[in-house]
């Protein structure tokens, strides 16, 4: 009993303290090193994904403007063209900031994670071809997060000649 008694190999209360402190030192050090790299990494990943966002759209978009026999009315945010003659699509923007094509939703509510989308189609001086522009932007339409330009070539377009 009294070899247990004698045995003081414990840690004192004043080391077990300067252990916490030294702790908590290198704690604050490598997280302020790190809070900037995940802010970093978060502004990359939604990038990445506006990025993403916005090409699926545009590809959309694009697919039936390069099909498209008769385009009209080519304001922000409107493209009515006729793809199979009579049928006409239209593609706007609702409130919210998604894509409607004829009224319906292009991709579902999930995809744009809080942020909006607007467009323009503009005819690329009279090449026979447009520039679509496609936006994507979190809180102020004006301010777009991510502004991207795509050149159509409307093949219906050119190989009927009708503008």
């Amino acid at each position: 009993m009294k070899n247990v008694l004698k045995n003081k190999k414990g840690m004192t209360l004043i080391e077990l303290i300067v252990g916490l402190v030294v702790f908590t030192i290198i704690l604050t050090t490598v997280s302020a090193i790190l809070a900037p790299i995940l802010g970093f990494y978060s502004k990359a990943n939604e990038l990445a994904e506006s990025s993403t966002l916005a090409d699926s759209i545009a590809s959309q978009i694009i697919g039936d403007l390069s099909n498209a026999t008769k385009l009209s009315n080519l304001d922000d945010d409107i493209i009515t063209m006729t793809v199979n003659n009579p049928d006409d699509v239209e593609y706007t923007v609702d409130a919210g900031g998604v894509l409607l094509r004829n009224g319906f939703e292009v991709l579902t509510e999930s995809f744009y994670k809080g942020k909006g989308v607007s467009f323009s189609c503009e005819d690329a001086d009279g090449a026979g071809g447009y520039i679509l522009t496609v936006a994507i932007w979190k809180e102020n339409k004006d301010d777009p997060m991510i502004s991207r330009n795509y050149a159509v070539k409307p093949l219906a377009l050119s190989q009927y000649n009708t503008p």
